[in-house]
């Protein structure tokens, strides 16, 4: 299922759980994970996930189909697409 999708986003755990560990071997394209997001609760009944704000309050729902956008330096998460851009050294 990893290989399938362009990101991996995950409520537990850490750089080298299985699934990070699986996601730094595709080498054949551009993928980007944040793993333990912070306030992510996922609900395996309902087959949604909920993103949650320090105060418990939910922020957003997301469900089977919705895209969410993943900053792979910073860890931020975004409901929707985001535009991509690539840094470049201009040294």
């Amino acid at each position: 299922m990893i290989i399938s999708a362009d990101g991996l986003l995950t409520a537990k755990g850490g750089s080298t759980s299985h699934a990070a560990v699986a996601a730094n071997g595709i080498e054949d394209r551009t993928f980007c994970s944040v793993m333990s997001a912070s306030g992510l609760q996922v609900d395996l009944e309902r087959r949604e996930a909920i993103i949650v704000d320090a105060d418990g309050n939910i922020c957003h729902r997301l469900r089977k189909g919705d895209i969410v956008s993943l900053h792979g330096t910073s860890g931020e998460v975004y409901v929707g697409t985001r535009s991509l851009s690539v840094e470049t050294d201009s040294g």
